[in-house]
């Protein structure tokens, strides 16, 4: 618009004020959960077409990968790094949101207000705190931002390049997340909706209608998408019920998503009457606000029917599959709401504001009746006053809740122990076990390699660290991820031929020689079976297999350990080691608790192993 500035002063103060909030809430965070798995993946796998389209927790999201490769390669583990971009996305979306309003309701306090809610809602707060989860949401809310920014710019001027950039935008947001493929809905519906509300429904379906070849252009990047992701990617859920979706659905609008909008945060489950007080009064600003709007303006109910549809499609979308395996509470985490947030302003602004036609670069772009320009302003400090007093205090809470505040301080405890135990005993080994379950929780570890182990998540801190070698220098990693320095102490077993010769050790199986590398074992046609039984059975906290070993394969055999606990060993196996091809090794395997009468090692068909001294023994302090 002539006259009017790109982006104005108040507009770039609302985006440092909203942008500068979610990163001072979001600043104790860190890396936790799926954020490990998937940089791990990338460390192991680098970068290729492979990793690129390799699922992520059964979505397609190269973008996602690349991502996650970058900050692993060059900044690995640095949350600031990881934050900056995502609050890069944040601002980029306030940015093309509000020329999005302007475009629709004219320049003005309105457009900007309604950016300023925006950046401000506590979904960025619970959002930008989760690496893994904001990767997917915020760079496609900015790209889907610019889809429907870049489709008005068309719709209006008749832009051809307007229309590409729109449909590009929409392919690559899909490269990030599944809910970009909502667009063609969103835009269709503001096409109907909220672009021409002073014309008849009827008339804006029909011309809808008429303009399906430029509709088809959305699709195809969707239809694509949608063929490459039920190929690949795709794995059958079970249909939850109809009362589960209710359920869902209620939660998410009445004490997630509209309290979120106002800055009210309700913790799952809260019972207390201050709580249910605010989650009604939340409900009830809305209805008033609605039914206010609509007697100021009839055609404001368009507004508020493009909010209602929008926000269905984005629930549905989420939850039917994941209802019947998790429940309704999923409608409590935040990271699914992004998309509908950054809609929201657009259906507040068509229930409150007038067409940019009808606006003019002088005027507070409110609805008709007008309210003098100092009561309107004077009522829109005090309300933004309040919400971001209500937003500041809500953060608190939420941030405090976030499971990377325990691991930030766990991963600086691993960082500096690791440190200290490389200059004291320069090559090391650390014990291996399960990380916190704030750190890598169990429900999302899918198979092996089990992402919830250690050897899995300090890889990313020090890619040299060697991890159960039961001779050197050996550490172990306590609760709290400070290290402990331990040592291998045997008290069963010992040199493999000599135990053959005293009846301890029994092999079966395969062809057996003596030699100085010990007891070799050809293990031909089938498995070979080892069997050490201790004189007595072993009682205390817990136990572990030493090994030494060497393999005379190129490929690395996996040797099955089994325990015989009074009652015979199992049929699977209690763990499996991989030994390294055409090497020499030393293997800490743990055997788990008592009681323990004896263990059995499986050697797979075909393998040439050499075993030097079996032992079992536990861990014990070691002077540094």
């Amino acid at each position: 618009m002539p006259g009017v500035r790109l982006f104005p002063p108040s507009l770039i103060a609302a985006v440092v004020v909203a942008v500068g909030s979610v990163a001072w809430f979001t600043s104790t965070s860190h890396f936790f959960f799926d954020d490990y798995i998937y940089f791990r993946e990338a460390q192991r796998e680098g970068l290729s077409l492979r990793f690129l389209t390799m699922p992520l927790n059964v979505h397609l999201s190269p973008g996602h990968r690349l991502a996650d490769w970058f900050l692993q390669r060059f900044f690995p583990l640095d949350f600031a790094v990881a934050q900056v971009l995502l609050l890069a996305c944040l601002a980029g979306s306030m940015l093309v949101l509000y020329r999005l309003l302007v475009r629709l309701f004219g320049p003005g306090t309105g457009a900007v207000v309604l950016t300023l809610l925006y950046g401000t809602s506590l979904v960025h707060v619970g959002v930008i705190q989760w690496w893994s989860a904001s990767l997917q949401s915020l760079p496609s809310s900015l790209l889907g931002l610019v889809c429907i920014l870049a489709w008005l710019a068309f719709h209006q001027t008749g832009s051809r390049p307007m229309l590409v950039l729109s449909v590009a935008a929409l392919g690559v947001a899909l490269l990030f997340y599944v809910k970009p493929v909502l667009l063609p809905l969103e835009l269709i519906l503001m096409r109907v909706l909220v672009v021409e509300p002073e014309r008849p429904l009827r008339e804006t379906v029909r011309a809808a209608l008429g303009e399906w070849r430029y509709w088809l252009a959305y699709l195809a990047p969707v239809a694509l998408y949608a063929i490459v992701y039920v190929v690949g990617y795709w794995q059958p859920s079970s249909t939850p019920t109809f009362a589960l979706v209710v359920d869902y659905l209620r939660i998410a609008w009445v004490q997630v998503f509209v309290p979120s909008v106002i800055g009210f945060h309700v913790p799952p489950g809260d019972p207390s009457a201050l709580v249910g007080a605010g989650v009604v009064a939340a409900q009830l600003g809305v209805i008033g606000l609605a039914m206010w709007s609509i007697a100021r303006w009839r055609p404001a109910w368009r507004g508020w029917a493009f909010l209602g549809i929008a926000f269905l499609a984005n629930a549905l979308l989420v939850g039917v599959p994941r209802l019947a395996d998790w429940g309704s509470g999923i409608a409590w985490f935040y990271r699914y709401y992004p998309e509908t947030t950054y809609l929201l302003p657009v259906a507040l602004g068509a229930a409150f504001l007038r067409p940019a036609r009808a606006a003019s670069a002088d005027t507070s772009s409110l609805v008709h009746p007008p309210a003098p320009r100092r009561t309107i302003g004077a009522g829109l400090t005090v309300a933004v006053v309040v919400h971001l007093a209500l937003v500041w205090t809500a953060s608190v809470p939420i941030s405090e809740a976030s499971p990377g505040r325990l691991a930030r301080g766990w991963i600086d405890n691993v960082r500096e122990g690791l440190e200290r135990a490389r200059r004291d005993d320069g090559d090391i080994a650390v014990v291996d076990g399960t990380v916190p379950e704030f750190v890598v929780a169990s429900w999302s570890v899918y198979g092996p390699p089990y992402h919830d182990r250690l050897s899995e998540v300090l890889p990313l801190v020090d890619p040299d660290l060697a991890f159960d070698r039961a001779e050197g220098d050996l550490w172990r990693v306590t609760g709290d991820g400070s290290l402990s320095p331990v040592a291998f102490a045997p008290q069963a077993g010992g040199w493999a031929p000599q135990l053959l010769n005293e009846t301890s050790l029994r092999v079966s199986g395969g062809v057996v020689d003596v030699g100085p590398d010990g007891l070799c074992i050809r293990a031909e046609g089938s498995a070979s079976r080892l069997e050490l039984r201790p004189a007595r059975p072993l009682v205390g906290p817990e136990w572990y297999l030493g090994l030494q070993y060497l393999s005379r394969d190129a490929w690395e055999p996996d040797l099955e350990v089994r325990v015989d606990r009074g009652w015979g060993f199992p049929a699977f196996a209690d763990r499996t080691v991989s030994l390294e091809g055409s090497a020499r090794g030393d293997k800490l395997v743990s055997l788990g608790g008592p009681p323990l009468q004896g263990i059995r090692l499986d050697l797979p068909a075909g393998s040439h192993t050499c075993l030097g001294r079996v032992e079992i023994g536990d861990l014990v302090p070691r002077v540094v």
